[in-house]
């Protein structure tokens, strides 16, 4: 009875795997391989259905084999996956195929080797270069000195006022009006940024650099983030400085169709300043799960848990005379004859990037 049903279980599964990759075949060119290959494809769960890449990740790394590329397709039932080595495709295979219950409702997942990916390929945004002028400063502060400054800015005294959707916020030196995306510089807070920062301005070592006035605090729970955007150009100089505290986190910057993941570990300091400041969105995902890329260049999933973040900005006094016009509020209200003027005043007094 137990070998009988183990056929059965078999058969169902060779029934799936030919219906499945029938459905691949015409949909992406992609052929099925008799014999092991890097590229494997999950035939019967993907966006469609509910898979996300942390869950999908998460039962590969069970396995023990490495993968290095995830490919899923929008409103498609089956993804794909790219593994480091053989043998961890094999791992993968072994460990997964009719066993894994990634499904819905706890539906097992088929796969099956494949000859290649579909040609639509997704660009892997962890193999990416930086934006220009983004400079990432691993372990900028210490734990004694990451506990100094959450004491010092107690976002737990924030009133209800600086709580939004998405996260508990606190002002220094000027508040944030998030309806306008401005600050009104004619308006200082009682509270100028705490002291307890101060030594991070000469720990920067930046040329020409003026220390800011203005700090946001956003503490962030596992599984919250915030949509893309651009600080307003005229609103704040270059550059903009952001501290990571308590967790790990994955920032998202796009242009156009460009993407580049950037992990932001605990303790680091983000500088953004020119192209990245100026012609790059940077948000956070709402997710409680990361997909990061390891040293060796596969991919893997790091669980989120609290995060504050301390963005220090300098107010700007006047128009925005940058040269990244795609995101600039200045030059996109501005009429043709000051977009001239402008453009000229900038590039005859250009400004090399901090880094």
């Amino acid at each position: 009875m137990h070998i009988e049903q183990k056929t059965n279980k078999v058969k169902k599964a060779e029934k799936k795997q030919r219906r499945s990759l029938a459905i691949i075949k015409a949909d992406c060119n992609v052929s099925q391989s008799d014999s092991p290959t890097l590229y494997l494809a999950i035939l019967n769960v993907g966006l469609s259905n509910g898979l996300s890449e942390e869950a999908l990740l998460t039962a590969a790394a069970a396995t023990g084999g490495q993968v290095s590329q995830v490919l899923m397709l929008p409103s498609k039932s089956y993804c794909f996956l790219m593994c480091t080595t053989l043998a961890d495709a094999q791992l993968v295979y072994d460990g997964m195929h009719n066993r894994a219950t990634i499904g819905q409702k706890g539906a097992v997942a088929y796969l099956s080797y494949v000859l290649e990916l579909p040609q639509q390929r997704e660009e892997n945004g962890w193999q990416k270069p930086l934006p220009g002028g983004l400079v990432l400063l691993p372990d900028f502060v210490s734990e004694a000195e990451e506990a100094a400054l959450l004491e010092a800015i107690a976002v737990g005294t924030a009133s209800p006022t600086d709580s939004l959707k998405h996260r508990q916020v606190k002002h220094f030196g000027y508040e944030f009006l998030y309806g306008s995306n401005n600050v009104n510089p004619l308006q200082p807070l009682e509270q100028g940024i705490p002291a307890a920062c101060n030594f991070m301005w000469e720990r920067l070592e930046l040329p020409a650099f003026e220390p800011p006035d203005q700090l946001t605090v956003n503490e962030y729970e596992a599984g919250q983030g915030i949509p893309p955007h651009v600080d307003t150009h005229s609103a704040f100089k270059d550059p903009i400085l952001s501290l990571s505290l308590q967790s790990d986190v994955v920032m998202d910057f796009r242009r156009g169709d460009q993407l580049v993941h950037v992990l932001l570990p605990r303790r680091s300091l983000l500088v953004m300043s020119g192209e990245s400041r100026y012609d790059w969105t940077h948000g956070i995902r709402p997710k409680h799960i990361d997909v990061v890329a390891t040293p060796s260049g596969s991919l893997t999933t790091q669980a989120r848990s609290k995060r504050t973040s301390l963005t220090f900005r300098r107010l700007r006094r006047g128009p925005c005379d940058c040269q990244y016009p795609t995101l600039c509020d200045t030059q996109q209200t501005a009429t043709p004859q000051e977009r001239y003027a402008s453009h000229t005043l900038a590039t005859s007094c250009r400004v090399p990037e901090l880094f």
